[in-house]
């Protein structure tokens, strides 16, 4: 920055979906700030708040994906989308993509993506949505139109079109309907010309103020090409809340942890003991694992010590556990599974 920041601010680094540290942070300007975690193949990442007389109400941060790699080889993915990139300045858009296989053509993604199952997002995040579409009939399409009803819970005079991969005209036809017109596009059916037939547009919108926590937001939108019947998109879903990332495993759970767990063997293939040292007077206890994305995937009671996890239907991949009594954390930590 070209000036000092006059206040103290409050920084959040987090490890995939934990807590890892919070931090206050006053930097000279032209200083930085150096965070030194180990190349453990997570998803580290910094956000930080604006200064309080910064026009827009930006949290810029910084991630870091695929730095070395953890016991078995391997390094967490997919996590960068879930938080918002804070990029609220009008003249900033940033967009990260992740890369995959095989999907519906024709879709709706709502972004940030969101925690756990509700895909909890904090209250006045702006939504960043994209709409693709793909002419899988047999002959050109003239005209592709574009319907979106939006959520009651969303601004419509903060929407913002955005990029798209042809020319469009945009209007409101309706207090919650938006339509985005593709005249003229001539888009290619999928057997002639499948690289040209694919289409998107994207466009931005926040949220009301300060809607009521719990509150779901959902949204899709229907796809017209000519005189076709719509095609409608997947619904997207968004949560608001607060402090769901504590939910799982606060830094301040790790370090004062009141169980001393062993996790043997870690990684592991078919099954793996929970082992408890010192007094296990707290039994049984409740034991309730989480995939990367915060999934529970296991919700079980500790009525042995050690206690065995078995593989059953589990997927390879990094996952998180917490071990609680009586709605009290007692321990929480990760583990991996491999094949």
């Amino acid at each position: 920055g070209e000036s000092d920041m006059q206040d103290m601010l409050y920084s959040i680094v987090t490890e995939d979906i934990i807590i890892l540290r919070t931090d206050s942070v006053r930097l000279a300007a032209g200083e930085t700030l150096d965070i030194r975690v180990p190349a453990s193949g997570s998803t580290y990442r910094i956000e930080v708040p604006q200064v309080n007389d910064f026009p827009f109400a930006s949290r810029p941060s910084a991630s870091v994906e695929g730095c070395g790699t953890n016991a078995s080889g391997n390094s967490s993915t997919g996590i960068i989308n879930l938080f918002s990139q804070g990029d609220y300045e009008p003249y900033l858009s940033i967009d990260c993509q992740q890369n995959i296989g095989s999907y519906d053509p024709n879709d709706k993604r709502g972004l940030p993506l969101g925690f756990y199952d509700e895909h909890f997002i904090e209250p006045n995040t702006d939504l960043e949505y994209q709409i693709r579409f793909q002419n899988t009939g047999t002959d050109t399409a003239f005209n592709v139109v574009v319907l979106d009803t939006l959520s009651e819970h969303l601004n419509w005079n903060s929407i913002q079109a955005g990029s798209s991969s042809h020319l469009y005209t945009f209007d409101r036809l309706s207090e919650n309907v938006i339509r985005f017109q593709f005249q003229d596009i001539l888009l290619p059916d999928s057997t002639t010309n499948e690289v040209a037939s694919h289409g998107f547009i994207n466009f931005r919108i926040a949220q009301n103020s300060d809607v009521a926590l719990d509150s779901r937001i959902e949204n899709r939108a229907a796809i017209y090409f000519d005189f076709n019947e719509a095609v409608i998109t997947n619904t997207t879903l968004h949560t608001v809340g607060i402090d769901f990332l504590e939910l799982l495993s606060p830094v301040e759970e790790i370090t004062l942890s009141l169980l001393d767990v062993q996790v043997q063997p870690n990684p592991f293939t078919t099954s793996v003991e929970i082992g408890l040292k010192g007094t296990v007077s707290y039994l049984p206890l409740q034991f309730e694992l989480f995939n990367l994305l915060g999934r529970k995937v296991r919700n079980e009671r500790m009525l042995q010590n050690p206690f065995t996890v078995h593989r059953n239907q589990l997927q390879a991949g990094i996952y998180f556990f917490r071990i609680s009594h009586e709605g009290e954390v007692l321990s929480t930590g990760k583990m991996e599974l491999i094949d």
